[in-house]
C-alpha cells in the first residue's frame, strides 16, 4: 500500500531549486541570455535533492506505520488497519471525508 501512496506523490523540486537561490537566479539570467546548460544543471541538482527528500519522507512514513502497528490492538480484520493508509494519504480528515475517500471504510467504523 505504501508503494501506491508514494507513486502519487509530487517531488518537491522547488525545494531543490531554492536550496541555493544565488545559483538558481544566475542560471535564470544565463538562460535568458541563451545559455540553457546552467538551468538544466540546476534542475538536475534539484531533482537529486527532491529524491533525497522523498526518500526521507518515505522512511518517516514507514516508521510511523510501524509504530501504529505496535499500538493498535484490534483484530487484524478490523477497519482501523485499513484506516492507517487513509491517514497517511490524507493526514487531515474527518469521518465523512474518510468514508468518502476510502470506500472500504464505513461511517459506523467511526461511531464504534
Amino acid at each position: 500500500m505504501i508503494e501506491k501512496i508514494m507513486n502519487a506523490v509530487t517531488l518537491p523540486v522547488s525545494a531543490g531549486l531554492l536550496h541555493n537561490i544565488d545559483d538558481y537566479m544566475e542560471s535564470i539570467i544565463l538562460y535568458q541570455d541563451g545559455n540553457h546548460f546552467f538551468i538544466i544543471e540546476q534542475l538536475v541538482k534539484s531533482l537529486d535533492i527532491a529524491l533525497a527528500i522523498g526518500n526521507i519522507v518515505i522512511r518517516d512514513i514507514e516508521d510511523i506505520i510501524e509504530k501504529w502497528k505496535t499500538v493498535i490492538t484490534e483484530r487484524t480484520t478490523a477497519k482501523i488497519w485499513e484506516a492507517i493508509y487513509v491517514f497517511i494519504e490524507q493526514p487531515v480528515v474527518d469521518a465523512p471525508s474518510t468514508s468518502l475517500n476510502y470506500k472500504k471504510l464505513h461511517t459506523n467504523f467511526w461511531q464504534g
